[in-house]
């Protein structure tokens, strides 16, 4: 019971929040007023986990501003399915139990078996921070009742952004959210094509704090020349406390969609 409501307040604290902002600006913030009034919003969530985010994106969409919502929700770890099995009841939700990422294929995905919510991915800047895993490992160790597990690696099936949208006929995602633990990279690398159509994207971004400077000015970068400015930035402290890694969630807006000027970045 105890180890339980550990891993419910730890899930908590490192989950993605801002659906509120996000909504809003969905709603209420782009330069067309014809766009705003949209009856359909697609949102794409990359690295879902139990889907508690886009469970409270859909409540906001579809309760209370009456908006038809789509979500596409994209994860490799095994258990998935039984964490989605509440939230896949709902209409017009699709699961992919794929790694989005720079090509179409097969890779190997290294699996955080002693804190799920955390480190999983297809790179291992969490895997390959000694102080991060044994402060997490020793954290977690002294509320569990049974020997905790490593990383472990399983291979996983990998699709473009831009393949998938094409084969499901997607011609716009409203917002696209990415909690994928130092894959950002490739999944933007991977969604060249639909890059001019994604109004919001809503991503973490890590890396080791030595090189993170680096690799967000790589990000900021590159969506710059993709038509989309800088609008927010929120530091991840559950992530950098007692480890060599940073993390921080930010938003980026595409031009076409809203006025930069409006939504100066803060």
């Amino acid at each position: 019971m105890i180890q339980h409501a550990v891993y419910k307040m730890l899930e908590l604290f490192a989950s993605n929040h801002n659906q509120k902002k996000i909504s809003n600006l969905i709603l209420e913030g782009q330069k067309d007023l014809k766009t705003q009034k949209e009856s359909s919003i697609i949102v794409f969530d990359v690295g879902c986990y139990k889907g508690t985010w886009s469970s409270k994106i859909f409540e906001i969409f579809k309760l209370k501003y009456k908006k038809e919502i789509y979500l596409h929700l994209f994860d490799v770890n095994p258990k998935s399915t039984i964490y989605l099995e509440k939230i896949l009841k709902k209409n017009n939700i699709v699961f992919n139990n794929l790694a989005l990422c720079e090509e179409k294929g097969e890779k190997i995905f290294y699996l955080n078996n002693f804190f799920e919510p955390s480190g999983s991915s297809l790179d291992t800047v969490y895997m390959n921070d000694k102080l991060w895993v044994k402060s997490r490992k020793l954290f977690m160790q002294f509320f569990s009742l049974r020997k905790l597990k490593d990383f472990s690696t399983i291979k996983v099936n990998t699709e473009t952004l831009d393949n998938y949208c094409k084969f499901n006929n997607i011609e716009k995602i409203d917002v696209l959210k990415m909690d994928v633990e130092g894959s950002e990279k490739r999944v933007l690398f991977g969604a060249t094509g639909m890059l001019k159509k994604i109004k919001i994207i809503y991503t973490e971004i890590v890396e080791k704090k030595e090189i993170f400077e680096q690799k967000e000015n790589e990000i900021k970068k590159f969506l710059e020349k993709n038509n989309f400015f800088f609008f927010q930035k929120e530091n991840i402290t559950s992530v950098s406390t007692i480890s060599n890694v940073f993390a921080k969630d930010y938003i980026f807006l595409n031009k076409d969609f809203f006025d930069q000027e409006r939504w100066p970045s803060g």
